[in-house]
């Protein structure tokens, strides 16, 4: 027999031994194990026919001849090679453990403790055993109900069950000696809150002192509540606290306030009609977790797999449970219904709908655990003395992916011999025809390198096409700048005339319908010039042009912003505005805040069009960096209750000029250039938007921003720019020339000019306008950019080189768009002015060449000022101004801080009225004028002019009081 044959006779045998010693040892593996004695004992019979056709070839040799019996050689051993190799390497199948899925008697037992009856709470559990999932990771769980004869932390700890459930106290309890091991975390926030009753006149933690209150004796169960306190200044003997807990105590009112969970308490108190109020820890900077999933060290260490798919497969069934609430309330309410206080379905609906916002499923990933927010909650811990200064989380944080090595040794050693058994069949059977393989891929080989040669032939005329195409497409791009910055031109020329003629026509005319009127032409402008913006804003980012701008940011100032800027068409739409802020969000963030507020603007807009009813949450969010401090990843979301987009859809609305069929052109409007600005503007800060959304039911649009840095502080000085009162401005005799070639922007600049006096001269082209220069020498050119005949650019370049005019101030008056264009202007001309041109601008650049009395608004007047001169305050009306003023300063002042802070155009209607009553009855003309701007403005939902003209308030009260204060001088 051959030497080989003999060799791999007894790797087979060592490999057949491991294959019995395994199957002994394994329960889950006694059915496989059969199959495996079955084949081995194939392989033996093949070894054995193999070893008596060896003889048999050995004995005829002799007598058959050298050749004959080569030849027969090959054919017995051609014959068992193949039988033979796949009986090894069904072998080696056998080795790997498996087991039956569908089988009961292979799943493992584990037992799952509760920590309260059957409710909401526990729903991903539940989830988790009828959805299969549990089956599937090879466990049959007993979910054992809370307050069975014992607490989750104690059975958990003395091995009595594998699994439970805690809150955060579990650290305490493991730096106390008990094995706990903390799986994942269920509440990314804390159920624990404090609820005080609506009478008790309690508002913040200062409030608490003297009242009475239950929180529990249990430091390390209620920490965070205590913490809070102590965070605020309130040591803990300050508090009255009550040694017994019972709801009825807080109906009743003998307590006025208690430490409870947000997911029961109140719902019980809503249905029994009691007011409360709710005091968040978390408002206060103490932010712990809520339900872990806890197991013990013993079970980590002895049965890894097993922990980790207990894990996974009950995160699976909270992933399932929070995407059907419904269903599961179903499931609980037939299958899971508590053995004592039970839950109506209302009380499972109010559950679920809270929870949601603890568990933020769509923000962050179920199970998820921060590092630092343990270290967190184990500071809290050392602050109270009840777990150690020099404290350690290691062990107490689960790793999912350490695992045992020495549950694995023995079928290791099984596999690795099997392996060897390969490797050598490999060498043996197939060296000759690897050799074969060897020679046939060389003469392939060479066949390619003579093809390869041909290709770097081809691929060089490839690239001298490309070089070209290249050159073509840069022109083309050129060519499309041109077309953009011409079509630019074109459009804001025409809304120049329209927004700049509107703007004189709005300070002539005094008939309230045609000023109505008026606004809508403006509005309508406005609209106008912002998709022209649209346009140009996605031209730029595609053309490579657009540049972020990042400075520090105080992310929560821009997204409170929203509400503000929405307040009036949510309003008018009875929309509920929802903001959810992470408390922890950094004040100080690194970016472009203008196209940030772009972005939200554009979500806020969609979510605000085509939702009818219901609410609209833009929720705010931070996941800090693992590996870096100093930054963050940034998610922001704009959830809504509107119209829904169909599946098939959802990718294409991010397309250009995209207005789907769902969407009716007609009645919701837009030009589908938002969301792909958006998105653009997201991928250039190196973040991502995803969008889900169901018909009829709403969209959710999610973007990240991935590592963004954390400032170290923003600047507060705030540039304070002096604002001109343009109609008191006084200029001396001054000649101005205006070179346009649109007659309608000719007679706007006229327009604006007329009432200071100067003299005009107008040039239809650069050519006219250098020939007038030089015959009238002006003060000041006005000069358009793009003329026929001479441009703006040519015109001002020979003024600026010509001796006798180059000292004229030339203001250029364009409306190119392109930067490199603007930056190009503002080095040749001396100033700078872009259509359109509103008239506070145009007199605004003429004052910085012109001399003139500047007159600078101390206070502020509205567009109609106020003023009324001291003659026609009568002495009646002098002797009635302290009531007035007094009553204005204790009723009216502080409701008109609470209207500014953010109310109802209804609202500051009704003031408006109330005031006006008041100016009547004193006789005081100047609040009744006041009062109406207010009203006018209020009934035309003109929330611009309303909040300028709120603003003037306190200056209108100070004017009061001045004219006081001068009446009774002149009385002493």
């Amino acid at each position: 027999m051959p030497l080989w044959l003999n060799f791999l006779a007894i790797l087979i045998r060592i490999s057949l031994n491991s294959c019995k010693f395994s199957c002994v040892i394994s329960k889950r593996m006694a059915t496989p194990c059969v199959l495996r004695v079955s084949v081995a004992n194939i392989f033996r019979f093949w070894l054995r026919q193999v070893r008596i056709k060896s003889r048999i070839v050995t004995r005829y040799k002799a007598k058959i001849g050298k050749n004959v019996s080569r030849e027969l050689k090959l054919k017995v051993m051609q014959r068992y090679k193949v039988y033979g190799f796949a009986c090894l390497l069904l072998l080696i199948l056998l080795h790997m453990p498996a087991y039956d899925a569908n089988g009961e008697d292979q799943l493992e037992k584990v037992s799952l403790q509760l920590k309260w009856y059957h409710q909401f709470q526990f729903a991903g559990f539940y989830a988790a055993e009828e959805k299969g999932f549990y089956q599937q990771a090879g466990l049959d769980v007993d979910i054992i109900e809370g307050y069975s004869g014992s607490y989750p932390l104690e059975a958990v700890a003395a091995g009595k069950v594998q699994y439970g459930l805690a809150g955060p106290e579990a650290l305490f309890h493991q730096q106390r000696g008990k094995p706990l091991v903390a799986l994942a975390v269920i509440f990314q926030h804390s159920p624990r809150v404090l609820i005080t009753r609506k009478g008790a006149d309690i508002h913040s933690p200062q409030d608490f002192v003297g009242k009475k209150i239950w929180i529990g004796t249990q430091v390390e169960n209620v920490a965070d509540t205590y913490a809070m306190f102590l965070k605020e200044g309130i040591s803990p003997d300050k508090l009255t606290q009550v040694d017994e807990w019972n709801l009825n105590h807080f109906i009743n009112g003998k307590i006025d306030a208690f430490s409870g969970y947000i997911t029961n308490q109140p719902y019980r108190l809503e249905k029994a009609g009691i007011a409360f109020n709710l005091i968040y820890p978390i408002t206060y900077g103490i932010d712990f977790y809520g339900d872990l999933i806890i197991t013990s060290e013993t079970e980590v260490n002895e049965h890894p797999e097993r922990a980790k798919a207990f894990r996974q497969a009950s995160l699976q069934g909270w992933e399932y449970a929070m995407e059907h609430p419904e269903e599961l309330i179903d499931l609980i309410m037939t299958q899971y219904k508590a053995s004592k206080y039970p839950k109506s379905r209302d009380a499972l609906e109010d559950e679920a709908r809270r929870m949601e916002k603890l568990i933020l499923p769509k923000l962050v990933e179920i199970g998820h655990m921060n590092p630092g927010r343990w270290e967190h909650i184990a500071r809290t811990y050392v602050d109270f003395d009840i777990i150690p200064a020099d404290y350690s989380l290691e062990g107490f944080l689960y790793n999912p992916e350490k695992k045992k090595i020495t549950s694995l040794v023995i079928q290791i050693v099984a596999i690795s011999s099997s392996i060897i058994v390969t490797i050598v069949i490999f060498f043996v059977f197939f060296n000759q025809q690897l050799k074969r393989v060897v020679a046939q891929r060389t003469e392939e080989l060479n066949a390619t390198n003579a093809k390869l040669q041909q290709e770097i032939e081809e691929r060089t005329q490839i690239g001298e096409e490309l070089v070209l195409a290249k050159d073509q497409a840069e022109s083309a791009n050129r060519a499309k700048s041109e077309f953009i910055a011409n079509i630019s031109h074109e459009i804001r020329t025409p809304m120049n005339a329209i927004l700049g003629f509107s703007e004189i026509l709005n300070h002539q005319i005094k008939h309230q319908q045609q000023k109505e009127y008026l606004a809508s032409i403006i509005s309508s402008g406005k609209s106008l010039l912002g998709l022209i913006n649209g346009i140009l804003d996605l031209s730029k980012i595609e053309a490579g042009k657009m540049e972020l701008q990042y400075r520090a940011v105080n992310p929560k100032t821009v997204f409170q912003e929203m509400q503000r800027i929405f307040s009036l068409e949510l309003e008018e739409k009875n929309l509920d505005f929802i903001i959810e802020m992470d408390p922890l969000l950094p004040e100080a963030l690194v970016l472009d805040e203008t196209r940030l507020r772009q972005i939200l603007l554009n979500l806020m807009g969609n979510a605000v069009k085509f939702t009818a009813s219901g609410s609209i949450k833009l929720s705010v969010c931070q996941i800090p960096n693992q590996t870096d401090d100093s930054q963050i990843d940034l998610i922001f979301s704009v959830e809504d209750t509107g119209i829904g987009i169909p599946q098939g859809q959802l990718e294409s609305i991010f397309g250009a000029f995209q207005q789907q069929d769902w969407q009716i052109s007609s009645k919701y409007g837009g030009t589908g250039l938002g969301l792909t600005i958006t998105q653009r503007l997201v991928e250039m800060m190196d973040g991502e938007i995803t969008v889900t959304s169901q018909v009829g039911e709403g969209s959710t649009f999610c973007i990240t921003l991935k590592d963004v840095d954390i400032a170290a502080t923003i600047d507060s000085q705030v540039e304070l720019k002096e604002e001109i009162n343009i109609t008191n401005v006084q200029f001396k005799k001054t000649k101005i020339l205006i070179a346009d070639d649109v007659v309608t922007n000719q007679n706007l600049l006229k327009g604006y000019l007329q009432d200071y006096g100067f003299d005009l001269w107008v040039a239809n082209n650069g050519k006219d306008a250098i020939e007038l220069a030089e015959q009238h020498q002006p003060d000041v050119i006005l000069m358009d950019m793009k003329m026929p005949v001479m441009g703006g650019r040519e015109a001002t370049d020979l003024i600026k080189k010509s001796k006798k005019l180059k000292d004229i101030p030339v203001i250029a008056v364009t409306a190119s768009v392109m930067k490199e264009a603007e930056e190009e202007i503002k080095q040749l001309c001396d100033g700078y002015l872009h259509k359109p041109v509103s008239k506070v601008k145009l007199v605004t650049e003429l004052m910085k060449f012109i001399e003139h009395d500047q007159h600078l608004l101390e206070s502020s007047q509205p567009e109609n000022s106020l003023a009324v001169p001291e003659k026609e305050f009568t002495q009646d009306i002098l002797d009635q101004l302290p009531e007035l003023l007094t009553l204005i300063r204790q009723e009216l002042m502080p409701l008109w801080q609470e209207l500014n802070s953010g109310a109802s155009v209804n609202d500051i209607q009704d003031f408006g009225n109330h005031l006006k009553h008041l100016g009547n009855h004193y006789q005081y003309n100047h609040l009744v004028q006041w009062s109406e701007q207010v009203i006018s403005a209020a009934s035309r939902f003109d929330m611009e002019n309303i909040s300028q003209t709120m603003s003037y308030f306190p200056e209108l009260v100070a004017a009061m009081e001045n004219l006081l204060t001068k009446e009774m001088k002149i009385e002493n």
